[in-house]
């Protein structure tokens, strides 16, 4: 429920209907983070050359940067050592327009930046080692002040970084397997208005978890103009106990809103990536991959509270949700052009929705997507240097009661991408 119809019912906090309004405002608040864990969240923008490909590159064989690609290629690459630092940053653009109206809303456009760093090594003929960060989920929103949905959110900021220790044994010089190890630490602060009808509360909520999982991954090079990888990036369980709830409310219902611990439990999906990479020239390589991304895990949300909200207090509550797993199909190249130590790259990728009509909100405007790479990169000395560009276009959307959506809205949202590394080979 957004709004309130009586003010004369607000005035009376013992109102058994404002209780049971007010209890499910603030627990729908408190459900907001999975909410943007939605495809859009999904960060796999992780290198230059990667970005400018499409995203294609669990079959490339393309530096340090394997370690989150595919772990398999660690024992197989050039080079015994390998080190790669670079930035990703990202320029949103999220609309919203009320379709009664016409109002329109633009998010916060701040640009975000994300680095990541890997490193490889191979002590042995066949036995490779990598350790990697960067950040697979994440990404803030912020709306302004008493928009239209300021009762659904006003911002959040999901952020996970994680650690990958890094495993890879070739069995031949064509086949190589690789295991990884992740760590992942994550942290959301969200906020969001309560609508008393005549006054307004803020809800806010923050709290951090650490995770674990682990990634499988095979590579194969049969033939000189084919290569085939694999990647299997298992599920991280969030276990967050340290949550802080806090109620800035009108005085006549603090007793109903007190601040208080919460916890909850959620998981970062499962995500397979599989790809063909061939070569029609010796200078020019070509890769298809698939990835899909398990959103079916998220099945549902239980927050436990210490205290509890209302009169009689609840503490605890759970909301089922019927979200897809997100297919994408990715096409990237590569060429060595005729120019000395200089190379190009372009990709398409296209993305498929993960939330419902029923649950897409201004937290995600989530929809298909169609993005477009292209890049370059440069090699001197022990150096290489790639820049990549991706533009991500969300398809318009618009939901309303008759999806069985209790906000009506247009949405409009892209992003322009823009990475820059520099990578290290001895």
């Amino acid at each position: 429920m957004r709004n309130m119809k009586s003010v004369d019912m607000m005035s009376r906090p013992n109102c058994k209907k404002c209780k049971k309004a007010l209890l499910w405002i603030s627990l729908a608040a408190l459900l907001l983070p999975q909410v943007c864990l939605a495809n859009g969240f999904y960060v796999p923008e992780a290198s230059a050359r990667s970005i400018a490909q499409g995203g294609a590159s669990v079959a490339d064989l393309m530096g340090a940067s394997v370690v989150f690609f595919n772990p398999a290629m660690i024992s197989l690459l050039e080079n015994d050592f390998n080190a790669m630092a670079g930035l990703t940053t990202y320029f949103p653009s999220n609309r919203y327009q009320n379709p009664k109206t016409g109002t329109k809303v633009e998010a916060d456009d701040t640009p975000i930046p994300v680095p990541y760093g890997y490193f490889t090594y191979r002590p042995v003929k066949g036995l490779g080692i990598g350790i990697g960060a960067n950040t697979r989920f994440g990404l803030p929103v912020k709306w302004p002040d008493k928009w239209d949905g300021y009762s659904l959110v006003r911002d959040v900021n999901l952020q996970s970084s994680t650690l990958a220790v890094c495993m890879s044994y070739a069995f031949l010089d064509w086949l190589s397997f690789g295991v990884s190890f992740d760590t992942t630490f994550g942290s959301v602060d969200l906020s969001r208005g309560l609508d008393f009808g005549s006054a307004w509360g803020l809800f806010r909520f923050g709290g951090s978890a650490v995770g674990f999982s682990a990634s499988a991954a095979v590579y194969a090079k049969p033939l000189d103009w084919l290569a085939i990888g694999f990647t299997y990036h298992g599920p991280t369980k969030m276990e967050l106990d340290n949550g802080k709830a806090d109620f800035d409310v009108p005085n006549r219902f603090a007793q109903l809103f007190p601040d208080q611990n919460a916890s909850t439990k959620l998981i970062l999906p499962d995500v397979f990536q599989a790809g063909i990479r061939f070569w029609p020239h010796e200078d020019i390589s070509i890769e298809l991959d698939i990835v899909q991304v398990q959103w079916h895990r998220y099945d549902k949300l239980t927050f436990n509270f210490d205290k509890g909200l209302g009169d009689p207090p609840v503490k605890e509550q759970t909301e089922y949700k019927n979200w897809y797993d997100a297919l994408q199909v990715r096409l990237g190249a590569a060429w060595k052009t005729p120019l000395e130590n200089l190379s190009a790259y372009a990709g398409f990728i296209y993305d498929g929705l993960a939330v419902p009509s029923q649950t897409v909100d201004p937290m995600l405007p989530d929809n298909h997507r169609i993005d477009f790479g292209i890049g370059i990169g440069y090699k001197v000395w022990r150096l290489n240097l790639d820049l990549g560009y991706l533009f991500v276009y969300f398809l318009p959307r618009e939901v309303g009661e008759e999806d069985g959506n209790p906000f009506p809205a247009k949405y409009k949202a892209l992003s322009h991408v823009l990475s820059f590394n520099v990578g290290f080979e001895y």
